[in-house]
């Protein structure tokens, strides 16, 4: 059974989605897992990066979709 997902952006009142594989359910950090560690720049989500999380030896980087919503090639592909 497919795990796919649609995650909802609304933006300055535009509203988008985004199909995920997966949703693995929520997670809790602490300011004390926060690191200002940005995701290799190589990747296509860098530009919609902030961070990350450390947590159990793993890292969990955090995507803004606000960013992602006010980058002009995204909401061209959106509309």
């Amino acid at each position: 059974m497919s795990q796919r997902k649609v995650i909802v952006i609304d933006y300055d009142n535009n509203f988008s989605g985004l199909l995920v594989d997966q949703v693995l359910g929520i997670e809790q950090f602490t300011q004390e897992q926060y690191r200002p560690e940005a995701i290799d720049p190589e990747s296509p989500f860098a530009p919609y990066n902030h961070g990350k999380f450390f947590k159990n030896d793993q890292d969990w980087y955090v995507f803004m979709p606000s960013l992602l919503a006010q980058d002009p090639q995204y909401s061209d592909a959106a509309i």
